[in-house]
């Protein structure tokens, strides 16, 4: 049986029962992939808008990295500056003491 009498045979068993036939429309190619087309679109779009959301967050991810950077290396030196200083302080008053007890017996009774 061909295409042509499988579809007469279809189509006359059709009109016996009283079916009512839905006419398919064809589609041009283009007609048939514009809706593929649109949504490839739709899914582009909201990825660069993803995208353009990465790349804030990077970049304030980035700025907040450098931000708590610069802040640790300031506490850093402050640290560090604090620290000389206790020591030069701790010096000069161990040098002050040595000094102390390199005088002789009489000059530190009066103060010499």
């Amino acid at each position: 049986m061909t295409l042509e009498q499988a579809a007469e045979a279809v189509m006359a068993w059709v009109r016996q029962s009283n079916m009512a036939v839905s006419v398919i429309e064809k589609k041009t190619e283009s007609e048939r992939y514009n809706d593929d087309i649109q949504a490839l679109k739709e899914m582009v779009a909201k990825q660069n808008e993803l995208l353009k959301e990465l790349m804030m967050r990077l970049d304030q991810q980035q700025k907040y990295i450098e931000e708590s950077l610069k802040k640790r290396d300031e506490l850093l030196m402050q640290s560090l500056k604090e620290s000389m200083e206790t020591r030069k302080m701790i010096a000069a008053a161990k040098e002050e003491e040595e000094k102390a007890k390199k005088k002789g017996f009489w000059a530190r009774l009066f103060g010499k």
